[in-house]
């Protein structure tokens, strides 16, 4: 895959350009993103990402040791700032779900784009479970126990909670009243992403579309690849792009032979893939 030599997120430019779609002042939207990518609050993409720090044990594997939730962290630069205001607040749900778009654009492929309002009430929704904590943690993540602390103000907790209800309101707000923006926003995310590498259908795409095909053409769900032992779909998946990555020719196979993928190269099994989708109807 080539995703992994792109940028992680959206150019500060797409950010800019969607700002100014939905009306937000330039300096707002800059604010927020240098605040946001920058590493001010503790960790890159405040807000979305949780702080932590790692913890290497003897044994010689590693953790990482939850300190703060990212959105809490967020609140208090923002609240530190004085910029809890309902502009800065618009500008960090935009930040939000571009970023979130930009995501599933990279996992998934630049097809999921097909179908933009879908793609973006999703990552709205997306960005309110996360923010709530309700989405689950990262493997290798611990909790460590609560040490029980003075708030800084008596109605922080309460103050942070309305925060999060806030930025909850702005994302669905910016959905319903700027869906037309939103969806010029997720074409120059597109684009963009074309631009650094990122192809029509990525790994999660791959998967996605092995598992409709097992399902159009009754086909077992283990696959075989180079006649190894046969493999669930997104582990075989797995395999097989790592062998391809490595420059080896793959066979992939379901284990009762009715999807069978023969490549020399990602691109190439790519290809393949969609080509099989197309004669069975599922593209």
């Amino acid at each position: 895959m080539k995703v992994s030599a792109v940028v992680s997120m959206p150019s500060h430019r797409i950010h800019e350009l969607c700002g100014r779609l939905i009306g937000l002042p330039k300096d707002v939207v800059s604010f927020v993103d240098d605040l946001i990518d920058s590493g001010k609050c503790g960790v890159h993409d405040a807000g979305l990402e949780d702080v932590t720090t790692p913890h290497k044990f003897a044994e010689g594997f590693e953790v990482k040791i939850l300190l703060e939730r990212g959105v809490e962290a967020l609140f208090r630069c923002l609240a530190s700032s004085g910029k809890i205001d309902e502009a800065h607040l618009k500008a960090v749900a935009l930040h939000f779900l571009l970023d979130f778009i930009d995501r599933e654009v990279k996992a998934w492929g630049t097809w999921i784009g097909n179908n933009k309002e879908e793609l973006i009430k999703y990552c709205a929704k997306r960005v309110e479970n996360r923010v709530r904590g309700l989405e689950k943690r990262s493997r290798g993540v611990v909790i460590r126990p609560s040490i029980p602390l003075m708030p800084p103000s008596p109605t922080y907790y309460a103050d942070l909670s309305s925060f999060i209800d806030s930025l909850v309101h702005h994302v669905h707000s910016l959905v319903d009243v700027h869906r037309g923006a939103l969806e010029k926003c997720v074409g120059l995310i597109i684009e963009e992403n074309k631009s650094r590498g990122v192809s029509l259908i990525e790994f999660a795409g791959v998967a996605q579309l092995l598992s409709g095909l097992c399902a159009r053409l009754g086909a077992s769900g283990l696959f075989y690849v180079n006649s190894s032992i046969p493999l669930p779909l997104v582990a075989a998946t797995r395999k097989a792009f790592s062998e391809l990555k490595r420059g080896r020719k793959v066979i992939m196979a379901s284990q009762d032979w009715k999807i069978t993928i023969k490549a020399n190269s990602v691109e190439d099994f790519r290809e393949r893939l969609l080509q099989i989708s197309k004669e069975a109807g599922l593209m």
